[in-house]
């Protein structure tokens, strides 16, 4: 686990793969949000668990987690589905960003409650894009937007009652 400079906005990112966690770092750093936004990196579903629990045992919740779907031991489903049942973590918003293009993981994961289901973009430019109108959302409104980022991203579908 890592953190990176304190600001107002905190961003908890759930990612397996040391090389795609330091591309979305890069991007996020790129989309401008490092001047906004603390990440916390977690490479596991037991580490994101811990620092759910940590922040809601100091008052300092997240304003978003973002999660790989396809991890090892616990997958981002069953991380999903754990964080979802616990009613201190239920308003945090919770993207999905994932490899996976499979209609069947994007349902279940809207079932599950995700707020957004994204297909981790190719191109290092979209994904920076992708961190901008993060970012965007939390200088114009002071928390995610959801559906503004939902509409303009244009990859992802929001959850029903969230």
């Amino acid at each position: 686990m890592s953190e990176r400079t304190q600001a107002p906005y905190r961003l908890l990112l759930v990612e397996d793969n040391p090389a795609d966690m330091r591309l979305m770092e890069e991007a996020i750093r790129h989309g401008g949000l490092g001047g906004i936004a603390t990440t916390t990196a977690c490479y596991s579903a037991d580490d994101c668990m811990t620092r759910l629990q940590e922040a809601a045992g100091h008052h300092s919740p997240y304003q978003l987690v973002i999660l790989d779907l396809n991890m090892p031991r616990t997958t981002g489903k069953e991380l999903l589905r754990m964080i979802r049942a616990d009613r201190r973590y239920r308003r945090i918003p919770l993207f999905v960003f994932t490899n996976s293009d499979s209609p069947r993981d994007l349902r279940e994961c809207m079932e599950l409650g995700a707020d957004l289901y994204v297909q981790k973009p190719a191109d290092f430019s979209v994904q920076v894009e992708f961190f901008e109108v993060i970012r965007e959302s939390l200088v114009r409104y002071h928390r995610i937007d959801v559906d503004m980022i939902s509409a303009r991203f244009g990859t992802g579908r929001r959850a029903n009652g969230h």
